[in-house]
């Protein structure tokens, strides 16, 4: 597991990383970076930190793969609380050779990402970049969070 921060006048970063290496299924990445406003706090009290993850929810067969050819994956923006916001910006990126190269796709207006998986892929890889709306309470500015897992899914060609 990688973890990293940078803090700035301002603005702190927090880097979380780990891989697999093949022991836990097909995923053998994952990591994520958090952007966020940051100010001198008291102490004494506690404040959760303003961390939105990007939650990938695709409808997959019974043995966790998804088809070949035109595939949708619908996404939520979920934040600290375990609450589901709109984000004000959403980024969706594809990898079908486990990071090496990615592509943008198409994200719809009701948060659902449209793929095509190619011929000849044997798994994809996701990677989502969103904007969280500032919420009552927090210092001036947007979150950020840029969210990859690579490998994460294998891809059923049909014989």
């Amino acid at each position: 597991m990688r973890v990293g921060t940078r803090i700035g006048v301002g603005v702190a970063v927090l880097v979380v990383g780990a891989s697999n290496q093949g022991r836990f299924g097909p995923t053998t990445s994952v990591s994520a970076e958090w952007t966020f406003p940051s100010s001198r706090v008291d102490e004494r009290v506690r404040e959760p930190l303003p961390l939105n993850v990007v939650r990938f929810l695709p409808k997959l067969t019974e043995d966790g793969t998804a088809p070949a050819g035109p595939f949708t994956i619908p996404l939520k923006l979920q934040d600290e609380t375990g609450r589901y916001h709109k984000p004000k910006r959403l980024a969706v990126e594809v990898s079908y050779d486990e990071g090496k190269t990615w592509q943008r796709v198409p994200v719809g207006s009701n948060q659902v990402a449209r793929l095509n998986h190619p011929a000849g892929a044997t798994s994809v890889s996701l990677r989502a970049s969103a904007t969280g709306r500032r919420r009552h309470g927090q210092a001036d500015g947007d979150s950020r969070v840029r969210d990859s897992v690579v490998g994460v899914r294998r891809i059923r060609h049909e014989k």
